[in-house]
């Protein structure tokens, strides 16, 4: 059935041939526009080249967390909306990133980032460009980077979502198979042309996500966990929301705002639980990872050497005293988000962190080690 244009044709010969240029010009757009509805998205398995430039995001729709440097194959892990997930592999520098205790996770702890290479070289072409605060892991899931002074480079990977605007999908092996299969089954047409078997690549036109809020709340609505999960808090009406998925009745959404600075405090704090140091030392392996919210008092902005074990090399730490009244020695590791803030602090200020417990009775001394996650001055 044709489609009647929301318009009418001047009734003067004269106007005409202006018009019908438009018409045409229109028509074209809406069958573009049909096709590029009608494009097959990719799936999981599928081969498919993310483009270079394109934006790389730790979750679908989150942060941007780098940028491709070239044209990067991979195969489809997860789809959701309108983002597929892929890994990358390649080599970072050991001086631009900064490993976990067991080093089975390394931070890009550079100010300007760091780059991707395809091969441990400092000449080696980028792969993608990543930014401060990205984690990198082994090649090997459940492997640990590998320790030598003498090393430059580690290899790495980082599973990452990218739009599916942004990729060239290639059909799988098993997808080909199965449309042979399909079309083996079907009665012979001969008004349709014969499709080659071969792989073949053909970009993805799906539409990108909008650039702004695709919603707004239409009264005073209560944002859950999950479809009828708990309540995280209330939104007014009108507020703009932006679409995520729809599921039995539910959307997930995203809103943004600001709440002051000082509402916050590092995430897990509120059940930090009631450990001593010496629960620490007693059960090392048992209280590993476990959070603690104490009250201690510094004693020096230090530097890890070689004897500090547990401590990285180079490592930024406070020496500090507590818990509390318990007076005992105590190893914080610093990020780098808090250097400045622990640099600051004098000898013998009292102090409240949040940290989480890396060693419970690091050799030889027996000392705690904590990772640092927030300071307050008392």
């Amino acid at each position: 059935m044709a489609t009647l244009l929301p318009f009418s044709v001047p009734r003067s010969s004269r106007a005409f041939p202006s018009v019908l240029p438009a018409l045409v010009a229109l028509s074209l757009v809406l069958l573009s526009w049909r096709s590029t509805l009608s494009a097959q998205a990719p799936s999981r398995g599928d081969r498919v080249t993310v483009r270079s430039g394109t934006a790389l995001r730790g979750t679908p729709g989150g942060a941007v967390i780098g940028v491709s440097s070239r044209d990067i194959s991979g195969t489809v892990e997860m789809t959701q909306t309108t983002f597929v997930r892929v890994t990358v592999e390649g080599h970072v520098a050991v001086a631009d990133v900064r490993l976990t205790a067991d080093r089975t996770r390394g931070e890009v702890s550079k100010a300007r980032g760091t780059s991707l290479l395809q091969s441990p070289s400092t000449s080696s072409p980028s792969v993608a460009e990543l930014r401060l605060g990205t984690y990198v892991f082994p090649t090997r899931a459940g492997a640990s980077f590998p320790r030598g002074r003498d090393q430059a480079f580690f290899e790495a990977r980082r599973s990452l979502w990218v739009d599916i605007s942004r990729v060239t999908t290639r059909s799988s092996a098993s997808a080909v198979a199965q449309r042979q299969t399909a079309r083996a089954a079907e009665p012979p047409a001969s008004n349709q042309p014969a499709v080659a078997d071969s792989v073949v690549e053909a970009p993805v036109a799906l539409p990108p996500l909008p650039a702004g809020p695709t919603l707004e709340t239409r009264a005073p609505s209560t944002l859950r966990t999950s479809p009828g999960g708990d309540v995280l808090a209330t939104v007014p009406g009108g507020v703009p929301i932006t679409t995520l998925a729809r599921e039995g009745g539910w959307v997930r959404v995203r809103l943004e705002g600001w709440i002051p600075d000082s509402a916050t405090e590092a995430a897990g704090t509120r059940s930090a639980g009631t450990l001593s140091a010496a629960d620490l030392r007693a059960d090392p392996e048992g209280t590993r990872g476990r959070l603690v919210r104490w009250s201690v008092e510094t004693l020096a902005f230090q530097t890890a050497d070689e004897l500090r074990r547990g401590l990285e090399p180079g490592e930024r730490y406070l020496l500090a005293r507590g818990p509390g009244d318990e007076r005992a020695v105590l190893y914080l590791a610093v990020p780098d988000s808090l250097v400045s803030q622990a640099q600051a602090l004098r000898p013998l200020t009292e102090i409240s962190i949040t940290a989480r417990v890396r060693n419970g009775r690091s050799l030889p001394s027996g000392v705690p080690i904590l990772e640092l996650l927030d300071i307050a001055r008392r």
